[in-house]
């Protein structure tokens, strides 16, 4: 690897470290509660404090920014909500 200075490292493996800034602008406007970082706040099932609204992913977690975790993150939030959307009238006894 050759370092913007020129300065030539030998390296068996790189790791990158990757700033992170929730992108949080629309939960904000929708006045969901959020840590002093910025981070909208879920439970477990990803609701927010707003009837109706999840939420996954960056936008959630400040530790874990990984796809894989946002993957689940996303499905967890969609269970709920379909649930949440489901009509009662129509489950079964």
């Amino acid at each position: 690897m050759i370092t913007s200075s020129g300065l030539r490292l030998h390296a068996e493996a790189i790791f990158s470290i990757q700033g992170i800034t929730p992108q949080t602008r629309l939960g904000l406007q929708l006045g969901l509660d959020h840590t002093d970082q910025g981070y909208v706040v879920v439970d477990a099932e990803q609701k927010t404090s707003a009837e109706g609204v999840y939420a996954c992913g960056d936008m959630t977690n400040q530790h874990s920014h990984q796809v894989a975790a946002a993957a689940h993150q996303g499905g967890q939030a969609a269970c709920a909500a379909n649930y949440f959307l489901y009509p009662h009238e129509l489950t079964v006894s």
